[in-house]
């Protein structure tokens, strides 16, 4: 478990990106830098990576909704959208920044990958590490979003409640990064000099039903993320202004705000492919990946019911779930415990 001097450290770090938040300032040549990297970076060749999913024709089927979903967005107007005669030509002003406000929001999300230090081979390590990660993932998340404008500019009460669901399912979505096939197990950092390692046989053991689940999602979204970050980035918008969560106030303008995000992964898989009909492709497979990750977050939230007695699960995960809790908090248990701070008053 973390002791309290890597938590102080944690707090001076989140205190510092609050800061970074707060400045609205931008360097112009920094920005042109990061849009020249972008469009060299998918006009390149896509990765010819061994380490994917095995996967059958089952997972190429797109679903009903998903479909539906897909029809909506093409006849949506979008603000930022461009003649469809001009989705090959490299982004223009709006759709750069856009794409530079997101990628530098979702730095803050992600860890970089350090020397394996931990194996998880038992439940209650198991449990304790997955309450863990989700705390600082969900925080991490919130920090991240208040970058973009796109989310600043809804209601307070549909940030907590386009939150409480999308910051697991893009935390659910992310682990894709982290799995590695040939040796069947999954590589989590910890911290900045510490990583985990957990063998993916041990979650069938602990739960079979979670890891057919998760196995499904898993040979659906390897092979098309093509081991691109820019994907998974461009997927955490989508996911996060979903209007189909329940008590939106303004379910138009969140709507609004997936479509100019749909609209920008679409552009940016046609640009990296050259070919309207393989982005098109990968469009529909990636949309149809999240209900994979809504069936996952549904699992995690009866999985947190279950041990909401328990101090394994932190304050902020119960919150994230809508799950009460009269556990006492363990003097000895992780010290994220001890971190009081909801939802609300990260925004």
């Amino acid at each position: 478990s973390l002791d309290e001097s890597s938590m102080n450290g944690m707090c001076d770090r989140n205190d510092f990106l609050y800061d970074i938040l707060d400045d609205n300032n931008f360097s112009v040549e920094e920005l042109n830098k990061q849009i020249m990297d972008i469009e060299n970076g998918v006009q390149s060749d896509s990765m010819d990576d061994t380490n994917t999913c095995p996967t059958s024709d089952d997972d190429n089927d797109i679903s009903m909704d998903v479909l539906q979903r897909a029809v909506e967005f093409e006849l949506a107007v979008i603000p930022i959208a461009r003649p469809v005669s001009e989705y090959h030509h490299d982004f223009n002003t709006t759709e750069s920044y856009l794409l530079n406000e997101l990628f530098n929001s979702t730095k803050i999300i992600g860890q970089p990958l350090t020397k394996i230090t931990l194996e998880i081979t038992n439940m209650e390590e198991f449990n304790r590490t997955v309450s863990f990660k989700f705390d600082r993932g969900i925080r991490n998340f919130t920090r991240g979003v208040k970058g973009l404008t796109a989310f600043k500019n809804i209601l307070h009460e549909d940030r907590i409640s386009l939150l409480k669901y999308g910051c697991v399912e893009t935390l659910l979505m992310r682990t894709v990064m982290h799995v590695d096939y040939q040796e069947e197990c999954m590589r989590l950092p910890w911290d900045k000099e510490n990583s985990l390692m957990f063998k993916l046989k041990y979650l069938k053991s602990f739960k079979p039903e979670v890891y057919n689940s998760y196995i499904r999602y898993l040979s659906k979204m390897s092979p098309i993320w093509d081991s691109d970050v820019a994907i998974i980035d461009l997927m955490m918008p989508i996911i996060l202004f979903n209007p189909d969560r329940p008590n939106l106030i303004n379910r138009d303008v969140v709507k609004v705000q997936q479509h100019m995000y749909m609209y920008l992964l679409e552009r940016y898989l046609i640009l990296k492919y050259r070919s309207e009909c393989e982005a098109k492709s990968r469009f529909l497979r990636l949309m149809n990946t999240l209900n994979d990750v809504n069936i996952l977050r549904e699992m995690q939230k009866k999985h947190t019911l279950q041990l909401c007695n328990s101090s394994l699960v932190t304050p902020l995960l119960l919150e994230v779930f809508d799950v009460k809790s009269t556990a006492p908090v363990e003097s000895g248990s992780s010290s994220i415990d001890f971190i009081s701070s909801p939802i609300s008053s990260d925004l």
